[in-house]
């Protein structure tokens, strides 16, 4: 069986196909995203460091802002394997909805490490975060989400 659901709010069309506990997103007829579901998403606090194993390529969490405008940071260190060559980590940042690596509200791409993003004018609501290993031995990705109210306007 596929479920297939059309909806338009402000122009913008949204084909949601589940295919398998797929979802299909499209914008103007243009293919935007395809989430398999392969890839669980954790829930994480505000201001709480964490630590953990790269388990996989791709990784997801989640975050609620309560308020905004706020700035968003998010600081990074990556640990490589013992005896393995340095790692890359790459962060896309999306409210509302998972990133992809052509679909982020912001991201970070450099090879610095450790690395601090920050998303400025960031509204109120459900924040994605996507880790894409881009090369190397990571084997520990430890991070910060911190929030300030006000914007840098």
């Amino acid at each position: 069986w596929v479920r297939v659901c059309i909806s338009t709010v402000a122009g913008v069309v949204l084909l949601l196909g589940l295919l398998g506990g797929g979802v299909v997103r499209a914008e103007n007829g243009n293919l935007m995203s395809i989430d398999r579901g392969t890839n669980p998403v954790e829930e994480v606090q505000l201001g709480v460091e964490l630590v953990r194993p790269v388990q996989s390529r791709d990784e997801f969490f989640t975050f609620t802002l309560p308020r905004g405008p706020a700035t968003i940071t998010i600081e990074t260190t990556l640990v490589t394997r013992e005896g393995g060559e340095s790692c890359d980590i790459d962060l896309f940042l999306k409210r509302g909805m998972k990133p992809s690596m052509y679909d982020a509200d912001g991201l970070d791409i450099t090879s610095d490490n450790p690395f601090v993003m920050e998303e400025s004018n960031a509204e109120a609501g459900d924040y994605y975060l996507r880790y894409h290993v881009f090369y190397g031995d990571c084997h520990e990705i430890r991070f910060r989400i911190d929030t300030s109210l006000g914007c840098d306007c």
